[in-house]
C-alpha cells in the first residue's frame, strides 16, 4: 500500500525543509494534499498540553475552522484535542463514548467532507511547544483506513516533525548544533538520493562496511531510529540538501 511514491516524499521532505513564514505553511499543506492519496491535512501550533490552538494551517474549509474557533472552549469540547493530552497518535475510529458536545464536532468534520476516517498525531519538542498533524479521508472503508494508517504512520509522523521544526524556526528557535563528519554527511546525503550502500561506497573510494559505519554514527549522532528517521532531521536542520 503506497501514499506517497519515494520521489513525491523526498520532494517533500526538501520543501518543508524550506518553510520559513506562514504563507509557505499554508502552501505547504495543499502540496502535501496534491501529493497524496488522502483528502485533507491540518497542522496546528498548540498552547501547552493542548489546551487551545494558537494557528492552523489546513486544507479544511475556512467556514469549518471558523466554526470550531467561535465555539466556547473550543480545545475543551473537541474529542481529538482532548485524546491528544495523552502524547500518542488518536485514530478517530477508536474514540468511543462520545458526549453529545464531543460527537457535534465530529458530526460538524464529516458535514464538511473532513473524515469520517481520520488520523491525529501530536508533537511536543524538548521545550514544550506543542503541535498536531490531523490527516483525514473519506472515500475508504474504516477497515482499510486502519490498515493505511498502520503502513504510513511513520510517514505522517515524519512529516509532522518536520513541520514542527518550521514552526520552531518560525519563532526563532535554532535546533542544537550537532557535529557530522563530512564523510557522515556525504554518505547521508547520497542515501536520501537513492543510492544503496554499494553504490555510495563506489562513489566515494571506501568499503561498503565504512558505508554502513558513517550512516550509522550518523543515525546516532541525530538520535534516529533509522536512516530515514536521519536523513529528515538532517535536512530540516539544515544540515545537507538533496539539490
Amino acid at each position: 500500500m503506497i501514499l506517497i511514491d519515494e520521489k513525491k516524499f523526498t520532494e517533500m521532505i526538501r520543501k518543508a525543509s524550506e518553510l520559513n513564514s506562514q504563507d509557505d505553511m499554508r502552501k505547504f499543506v495543499f502540496f502535501m494534499k496534491e501529493a497524496t492519496t488522502v483528502d485533507h491535512f491540518m497542522f496546528a501550533t498548540m498552547e501547552p498540553d493542548f489546551a487551545g490552538v494558537i494557528d492552523i494551517f489546513s486544507t479544511y474549509p475556512p467556514e469549518l475552522i471558523e466554526i470550531f474557533k467561535n465555539q466556547p472552549n473550543y480545545a475543551q469540547r473537541d474529542p481529538v484535542l482532548r485524546n491528544l493530552r495523552r502524547l500518542k497518535p488518536v485514530v478517530w475510529s477508536d474514540m468511543k463514548s462520545l458526549t453529545a458536545d464531543e460527537q457535534w464536532f465530529m458530526d460538524h468534520r464529516i458535514k464538511y467532507g473532513i473524515g469520517p476516517n481520520g488520523l491525529t498525531i501530536p508533537m511536543r519538542s524538548s521545550d514544550n511547544k506543542f503541535s498536531k498533524l490531523s490527516v483525514s479521508q473519506k472515500d475508504i472503508s474504516a477497515e482499510d483506513w486502519i490498515k493505511k494508517v498502520s503502513v504510513l504512520r511513520r510517514e505522517f509522523q515524519e512529516l509532522g516533525e518536520i513541520l514542527h521544526s518550521a514552526y520552531l524556526r518560525m519563532l526563532g528557535i535554532v535546533p542544537p548544533s550537532v557535529k557530522l563528519s563530512p564523510r557522515n554527511l556525504a554518505c547521508l546525503k547520497l542515501r536520501g538520493r537513492g543510492m544503496n550502500e554499494d553504490e555510495i561506497a563506489h562513489l566515494l573510494g571506501i568499503s561498503s562496511k565504512s558505508v554502513k559505519n558513517h550512516l550509522k554514527v550518523a543515525q546516532e549522532i541525530l538520535k534516529a531510529t533509522n536512516t530515514e528517521q536521519a536523513l529528515v532531521t538532517a535536512i530540516h536542520m539544515k544540515l545537507i540538501s538533496l539539490d
